[in-house]
């Protein structure tokens, strides 16, 4: 397994937890199957520089997604589905290169989650993105960096 990030979570609704794990050479997810026995490995050919992962529901769809904090370029997302699909997506939340971590937590009570990025060497150095739309159409605004 290589060294950098993991994370458990359930992605397609079979009560079995699936994993993402993530290092300096890109991301892959093991998918639990319907009796929890086995496992199935997903993979994406687009290099990923993972520094960390969490599992959130990006685009407020009632279903969960993946969001890498990627080393060398713009972050990256997995949107899910639904039907066991994950759809790779690059930018949106986070721009440029050194993301090392992020929180998502719905900091303003407004009811949407929004993204705090802590960045290391890029600018800007840290990074609060907020969902600033309603369920099922997520719009990200950078409301405050820090440098």
């Amino acid at each position: 397994m290589p060294l950098g990030a993991s994370r458990l979570a359930d992605i397609d609704g079979n009560s079995y937890n699936d994993m993402m794990y993530g290092g300096g050479q890109g991301v892959t997810f093991m998918v639990a199957n319907s009796t929890g026995t086995a496992y199935s490995e997903v993979s994406f050919p687009q290099y990923i520089f993972s520094q960390r992962t969490n599992f959130v529901d990006v685009n407020n769809d009632g279903h969960l997604d993946a969001f890498v904090c990627h080393d060398v370029d713009a972050n990256v997302h997995f949107i899910n589905d639904g039907s066991n699909n994950l759809t790779f997506v690059q930018g949106g939340l986070g721009e440029t290169c050194g993301n090392y971590g992020s929180i998502w937590t719905d900091y303003n009570n407004d009811g949407a989650v929004d993204c705090f990025v802590a960045k290391c060497g890029c600018d800007p150095v840290d990074l609060l993105m907020r969902n600033k739309a309603t369920t099922r159409s997520p719009a990200w605004r950078r409301r405050w960096s820090c440098r």
